[in-house]
């Protein structure tokens, strides 16, 4: 009997350990939610849902680069033009902000060439902040 007892709590201690791993990827590297665009709210969320999914697969792609190639500054410029277009709602405007600060702070650092790798992670914590805000309830 006592080695059942104990095979019961190492059990549930690996697949603890099991669902914790899988959360965070394995690596190190944190899971990013990245749904579709009909998963987004309409409204607001839905017309920003194109640019914030673009910037989140652009964050993701370049966490930890160096560098932000030619062709990626380029996207960057013109998602943060489309996300200052939009006509932002009350409990939106704080987040959309934050991003678009976000995408300021890694442009403006790569043309005086002082781009640092973690600029681009906080670019992708606001862009997954937006997304949640967009997804969830």
């Amino acid at each position: 009997m006592p080695r059942t007892t104990r095979a019961v709590p190492t059990a549930a201690l690996a697949l603890t350990v099991a669902t914790l791993v899988s959360a965070c990827g394995g690596g190190g590297t944190p899971q990013v939610l990245r749904p579709d665009v009909d998963q987004f709210r309409t409204g607001t969320c839905r017309e920003a849902a194109p640019a914030v999914l673009a910037l989140g697969d652009l964050g993701v792609r370049l966490r930890g680069a160096a560098a932000v190639p030619a062709g990626d500054r380029a996207t960057l410029a013109s998602e943060q033009k489309r996300l200052l277009m939009l006509h932002t709602s009350a409990e939106l405007t704080e987040p959309v902000r934050a991003l678009v600060t976000a995408i300021g702070f890694v442009r403006i650092r790569v043309d005086s060439n002082t781009y640092v790798p973690e600029l681009m992670s906080t670019l992708v914590d606001e862009q997954q902040r937006l997304v949640a805000r967009c997804t969830t309830g």
